[in-house]
């Protein structure tokens, strides 16, 4: 004698995904605060590196103004991004264009 387990209540088949978890995300990391990022333009060829980029968030080349996207980046250890040599360039920055300010005044980078 086979027992009957009830199917009543459950899903069938996949659970449907949201429009946000069906989106591939745009850059490797994908955490709330910055990291440090390597970039390369495909259009121009320049490379750069930033202690200030973001999940999911572009900075724009600075030879030919095309939205870039990082290809690798990693996590910043505490202390790190804090010191720089050159001024952040908020015009070229994704964040800060879409803060409206200096991404790095933001609240989360205060520690």
């Amino acid at each position: 004698m086979s027992k009957k387990t009830s199917t009543k209540g459950t899903l069938k088949g996949k659970p449907k995904l949201t429009s946000f978890q069906e989106k591939k995300p745009l850059t490797p990391y994908q955490g709330k605060d910055p990291c440090f990022g390597w970039f390369l333009c495909t259009k121009c060829n320049k490379s750069w590196s930033s202690a200030y980029s973001w999940a999911n968030t572009h900075q724009q080349c600075k030879s030919c103004l095309g939205n870039i996207y990082p290809y690798m980046q990693k996590k910043l250890e505490k202390g790190q991004g804090k010191a720089t040599k050159t001024p952040h360039p908020m015009d070229l920055c994704g964040k800060c264009k879409t803060l409206g300010f200096n991404c790095q005044n933001s609240p989360k980078n205060r520690t």
